[in-house]
């Protein structure tokens, strides 16, 4: 029996990393709780683990979803598939956020009969929030062209654009305080009507 000291870091936040070590006969599942468990995120959701070559090339996937077979998380131990002493995988987990994770083996050593695997021996960085908004994985803002019609108007107007039409993008039921202009506060007329509120 050995230990794999694996190092996992985020394919979008490169600062982020953590060194793990688990005992050869531990399943992937048990892999994946450590990594879990090292950077807060839940385990609510499927992922899967991809044997790579050292271009990260994806090759063999081993599913959270498969509960019964050895090319499971639960049944697949690690020494069944660490055949490289530099092996590389690929880790993605919830399939509708895409995390994406790269662990690398760094070493492979004799346990520590005082330790308690696996373990997480090494942090560097801060963790991203595995849902960025209450309720929401990742917040994703629409192109222009995949808004509605309707609230096309609220878009903010890029520079260069007729500053007359942004004065009327947002139109304010409340009457104005007064200005410098004349004829604020007062009913306008039809050809003067907010863009969008033609019939």
């Amino acid at each position: 029996m050995a230990v794999y000291k694996f190092r996992l870091t985020f394919e979008d936040h490169e600062d982020v990393a953590r060194d793990i070590e688990i005992l050869s006969t531990h399943t992937f599942r048990d892999l994946q709780s450590a990594i879990h468990e090292s950077i807060g995120f839940d385990l609510k959701h499927e992922g899967s683990f991809y044997m790579s070559d050292d271009q990260w090339k994806k090759g063999k996937e081993i599913s959270s979803a498969d509960k019964k077979s050895s090319s499971g998380m639960d049944k697949g131990r690690l020494s069944d598939y660490i055949l490289d002493p530099h092996q590389k995988i690929i880790y993605v987990y919830d399939f509708s956020a895409m995390w994406f994770f790269f662990i690398e083996l760094l070493k492979i050593q004799k346990p520590d009969q005082d330790a308690d695997y696996p373990r997480c021996v090494k942090k560097a960085g801060e963790a991203p929030k595995q849902y960025q908004l209450p309720g929401d994985k990742k917040a994703v803002i629409p192109a222009e062209d995949e808004i509605a019609p309707e609230f096309q108007q609220f878009v903010v107007q890029g520079e260069g654009e007729d500053e007359d039409e942004d004065e009327h993008a947002l139109p304010l039921e409340e009457e104005g305080e007064g200005g410098e202009g004349e004829g604020e506060g007062e009913v306008q007329d039809d050809d003067e009507a907010p863009p969008g509120n033609e019939e």
